[in-house]
């Protein structure tokens, strides 16, 4: 969404106004992976999501060109998307529930934070070997946690 709506977005914003727009329905726009437990709540936010573009269409405060885009991706690019992003078709799911996109991004994450994890000016080899020494060290974390 950040490349798909954002940056072309702030594009078309020509004032302060059209970046607190864009930053209204970004905000909105990920609240539905989020937020959203329900499908009628799904429904309930799409309308009103429309309905806050039409009101700001009938107002002179945002941009034409930034409406029309916001409209459109909406529409076209965005709505039809919502079963596959959209929080409430996750949750009755084992690992549904979770605020990051799945295990791998999780783990992903650990190793990036991890002070002896790969860095990128490793190669190939001292990369693989930093991570079997983030696996081990994980490993023993869990093994050590189970006998407690």
């Amino acid at each position: 969404m950040n490349r798909n709506f954002q940056l072309k977005a702030k594009a078309l914003s020509k004032g302060d106004a059209d970046d607190d727009f864009i930053k209204e329905i970004s905000n909105w726009l990920y609240s539905f992976t989020n937020y959203i437990e329900s499908e009628a709540e799904e429904k309930d936010s799409m309308k009103k999501l429309k309905a806050i573009i039409r009101f700001e269409q009938s107002q002179s405060n945002v941009s034409p060109g930034l409406l029309e885009f916001v409209s459109e991706f909406v529409s076209t690019k965005f709505e039809h998307k919502l079963p596959f992003i959209c929080h409430c078709h996750f949750m009755g799911r084992y690992y549904g529930n979770v605020a990051d996109n799945c295990f791998t991004e999780s783990a992903n994450s650990l190793v990036a934070r991890d002070e002896m994890g790969p860095k990128p000016k490793y190669n190939l080899a001292n990369s693989l070997g930093s991570l079997l020494n983030h696996t081990d060290q994980q490993f023993k974390k869990l093994k050590s946690n189970a006998y407690k």
